[in-house]
């Protein structure tokens, strides 16, 4: 059985590669955290569907690891119709993730009621 990180990296890295939207390469945000538009150059994930190995891959998500210093960190992902942000955080900085999340799914709650998506 191949491992994980082959299966999903090769397609992966096509994918940043070639683009997704309007074959521009795709990007990472590291900005300003002001709430300010920082990146122009990010782009959505694949809108098409991704085979491994003649298996469609239903869901992606991604994971950043917490380094000394860093209270936590997000990764945010998107694959077809699927927008998907989650969060690595230090028990210390961070000490009631749950209650984070909670913030986080309220706010993209307000966000998806403000802009008329169901």
């Amino acid at each position: 059985m191949p491992e994980p990180g082959r299966v999903v990296g090769g397609p992966a890295r096509r994918a940043g590669r070639h683009g997704s939207a309007g074959g521009h390469p795709a990007g990472q945000s590291h900005g300003p955290h002001d709430g300010r538009a920082h990146d122009r150059h990010a782009r959505a994930g694949p809108r098409n569907p991704l085979y491994f190995d003649g298996a469609r891959c239903l869901f992606t998500s991604g994971m950043a690891p917490v380094v000394d210093g860093m209270g936590i960190i997000h990764a945010v992902t998107s694959y077809q119709e699927q927008f998907v942000a989650c969060f690595t955080a230090d028990r210390d900085m961070t000490p009631d993730p749950a209650f984070y999340a909670s913030r986080l799914d309220a706010a993209f709650g307000d966000l998806k009621k403000s802009a008329r998506i169901t």
